[in-house]
């Protein structure tokens, strides 16, 4: 029985590392798929029957190069299959080396929401994305992981705006 609960226990730590090694497959370091997952958290909370699982106070979540932090992370998993993953933090923070170029990659809001059916990264209130040189920053920022596309936008007051630094590529690129 206590090995049971040990597994039932691990199952959403397991999707933590499963989200973490394939989500952003094309641009996160293809080595640290092999790397162990270290988790703190100072409270965890798991709903079997519902599949939602939280990680509260100082949560952190290493792998390789991959950093995420936050207030509180929140997995969604109803039937066992994984939805979505929320951050919220001051700021949720994420960063990794992209397989691509050996650039870091770093993201950061109040808030992170990540769809995996649809493979979307969303950062709500005072969100930034960063890689190399290039960086977005606004109210909500879209990052489609699948097709590499980033939509960002204010949340409507007409006194903010969004920026965009967007660095050409060189020839040796």
């Amino acid at each position: 029985m206590k090995n049971i609960m040990n597994l039932k226990f691990l199952l959403p730590i397991a999707i933590i590392v499963l989200w973490l090694g394939f989500t952003i497959n094309g641009f996160t370091l293809e080595i640290d798929r092999e790397k162990p997952v270290h988790i703190s958290a100072d409270k965890v909370s798991i709903d079997e029957k519902t599949g939602f699982s939280s990680y509260m106070g100082n949560v952190k979540i290493s792998q390789g190069s991959m950093l995420l932090k936050g207030d509180k992370v929140t997995v969604y998993q109803p039937n066992g299959k994984l939805d979505k993953i929320i951050v919220n933090g001051t700021p949720a923070q994420f960063k990794q080396l992209s397989d691509k170029n050996d650039q870091e990659i770093i993201a950061q809001a109040l808030e992170l929401i990540y769809y995996t059916i649809t493979e979307k990264l969303i950062l709500t209130g005072e969100s930034s994305l960063k890689q190399g040189q290039n960086s977005f920053s606004g109210h909500i920022i879209e990052y489609d992981t699948r097709n590499s596309t980033v939509t960002a936008n204010t949340d409507g007051d007409k006194k903010q705006r969004v920026n965009a630094v967007i660095t050409p590529k060189s020839n040796e690129e």
